[in-house]
Parts: C-alpha cells; sequence; structure tokens
C-alpha cells in the first residue's frame, strides 16, 4: 500500500475534529471482541484447573508410593520427563499412573525412589507426588491471571472502538 488511506490521515491530522473512521473503529472492536473471548476461555481453564488441584489437595488420600520410571511428556515443541508412580489405594487396589504433574528437578524424585503420593479415590490414576503438590494451585492462579490480562486487553480495546468519536 503506497498510501494512508484519505480518512484515517485526515484523523491523523486533526483527531478531535475528524473522528476516528469506520474501518478503524470496526478493527478496534474485532481485536477487543477476540482477545475478550480469549481471555474468558483461558480463566475458565485456569479455574477449572485451580479447583481440580484445590479438591485433590484437600479430598485425596495420602499413601506411600514408589517411582519406578520416566515417560516423555510433549507440550508444543518442549517435552520434559515425567515421573510414572506406583502405589496401592486404601481399598488394595495397585495403581501404576503418570502423575499430573513434573518435578522442578528429575533428581527431586528418581526411579526406585519411595514417595508420598496424593490420589483421588473417585479416580486413583489422577495422583500428584506429595513432594510437588503444593504447586499445583500455582499453575490455576498463573493461567486465570494471563487470561485476565488478555481479557482486561480486549475491554479497553472495545472500550476504544466505542467511545472514541
Amino acid at each position: 500500500m503506497d498510501r494512508w488511506p484519505e480518512p484515517l490521515l485526515s484523523w491523523l491530522a486533526s483527531p478531535q475534529q475528524a473522528g476516528l473512521p469506520a474501518a478503524v473503529k470496526a478493527y478496534l472492536l474485532l481485536i477487543g471482541g477476540v482477545l475478550a473471548v480469549m481471555g474468558a476461555g483461558v480463566i475458565v481453564i485456569g479455574v477449572r484447573q485451580q479447583s481440580a488441584a484445590h479438591s485433590l489437595l484437600k479430598y485425596g488420600v495420602r499413601v506411600p508410593g514408589t517411582v519406578v520410571r520416566f515417560v516423555q511428556v510433549s507440550m508444543g515443541e518442549s517435552s520434559y520427563p515425567c515421573p510414572v508412580v506406583r502405589f496401592r489405594t486404601l481399598d488394595g487396589q495397585d495403581v501404576e499412573t503418570r502423575t499430573r504433574i513434573r518435578p522442578r528437578r528429575r533428581d527431586s524424585a528418581g526411579v526406585g525412589q519411595a514417595v508420598w503420593v496424593i490420589y483421588d479415590q473417585r479416580n486413583p490414576q489422577s495422583a500428584v507426588i506429595g513432594a510437588v503438590s503444593s504447586t499445583l494451585g500455582c499453575a490455576g492462579i498463573l493461567i486465570i491471571y494471563v487470561g485476565s490480562m488478555f481479557a482486561l486487553g480486549g475491554l479497553v480495546f472495545l472500550a476504544l472502538g466505542v467511545f472514541l468519536p
């Protein structure tokens, strides 16, 4: 595009007199709407994560277990080792499952090491290693924060599109 559209140039020259071009308002509303919807979706994901973590930590059962191996879990373009634990539930069922959270350091729980496992009685496959379980809620809070920033940015764009002359 060789030159700027005439309505945009006149608005840039004197924004108080000319008023915002309709195309710019439409873009502001579109960008604002997309950001607000994305932010709301991310907030819902964060609330669900936070709720699941809270439920597991509050109503979960803590039992001794053993790290049996590590499996590589891919998340986008990166991957990380995730411990697989074996434990016995309170009703005597033997369970082997991949934990829901990665350890901060691989050496924090080595293969064959005894660990505390917190599992959901309704779904024993949902388990975390007790040493890292306190970080579960942090992920939900961080996701909610990021979603809030997207939603807030979207609302700012929407307000600009609606209230600018």
